[in-house]
């Protein structure tokens, strides 16, 4: 069973997505650095895992590669 993480994105620039990979459509915003929850994982084009972000959990378009951050 899937559990909720907390995830610590030390880059500025991570592509937030509105669907898995990143040959889709980017939501124009970036993660930032700092901690977020992620609330799902997915497999994806050019990332080993994806993850949604809490914030996008409603509407499920908000996705991250995993290969950048550090589960804390």
């Amino acid at each position: 069973m899937f559990r909720p993480y907390l995830v610590c994105v030390e880059i500025p620039d991570l592509n937030i997505r509105k669907k898995l990979g990143t040959d889709q459509e980017k939501t124009g915003k970036y993660t930032g650095a700092g901690c977020f929850t992620i609330v799902a994982e997915a497999d994806g084009v050019g990332a080993s895992k994806r993850g949604l972000l809490k914030a996008y959990e409603k509407e499920r378009n908000g996705w991250s590669s995993l290969d950048f951050v550090t589960r804390i």
